[in-house]
């Protein structure tokens, strides 16, 4: 009997399988992206505006291209070069975008100057670690972006089709980087997958306030 009750408790206590971890590790990323999402851009559980919406994804599109623009000065990888030409390119049109219905759309509008910056300084890492950490953080700030745009579409919030269309275009680009980002990261390094989004070289400082085109 005393037999079969420690067999209970060790069966209690062992781990679960790897992809029922993985699986929990997922989702709990999902519901810390869509909280921060919320943060940022709800107001009483609602999108406050399509104005907000814009406000917020142009610093959040600026930092990406900051970050993209300083690793290309980093990285020896033209796989990478490839990536970081492709986001300043796409992100930097749809700054432009945003920016120009702000000021038709929504006049006395200005892109929020409460974005807390998501990626980290390259400083001190080598060509490697750089394209690594970018990597990292890159996926996290995509998978931002695609939760944050995917609750706009979900609103009522959105009051121009052009509006709309962008969170969609968004949402569909930035997937295909992520799986593409993904498949750099599984070469370039020993993991099989992202180790907790910022895990492989342990957190690091935010830029310095305003450091994303502010």
């Amino acid at each position: 009997m005393i037999s079969s009750r420690r067999n209970d408790k060790q069966c209690q206590h062992k781990a679960p399988p790897r992809p029922v971890r993985v699986v929990g590790l997922l989702a709990l990323l999902l519901l810390l992206t869509a909280g921060t999402a919320s943060a940022h851009m709800h107001s009483r559980g609602r999108w406050a505006s399509e104005a907000d919406y814009l406000a917020m994804m142009i610093p959040h599109h600026q930092e990406a291209v900051d970050s993209a623009r300083e690793l290309l000065q980093i990285t020896q990888r033209q796989e990478m070069v490839d990536l970081l030409e492709s986001i300043i390119a796409e992100q930097t049109s749809e700054i432009e975008l945003m920016q120009s219905w702000l000021t038709e759309y929504h006049p006395g509008t200005q892109a929020s100057d409460e974005y807390q910056p998501m990626m980290r300084s390259y400083e001190g890492l080598d060509s490697l670690e750089a394209d690594l950490v970018f990597l990292e953080d890159m996926h996290h700030h995509h998978m931002h972006a695609v939760m944050t745009s995917r609750m706009l579409l979900r609103s009522s919030a959105v009051e121009n089709r052009e509006v709309g269309q962008l969170a969609r275009n968004i949402i569909s680009s930035q997937l295909v980087e992520i799986d593409l980002m993904r498949d750099l990261y599984a070469e370039w390094s020993d993991q099989d997958s992202f180790r907790g989004q910022r895990g492989m070289h342990g957190r690091r400082p935010n830029r310095r306030p305003g450091r994303s085109g502010r």
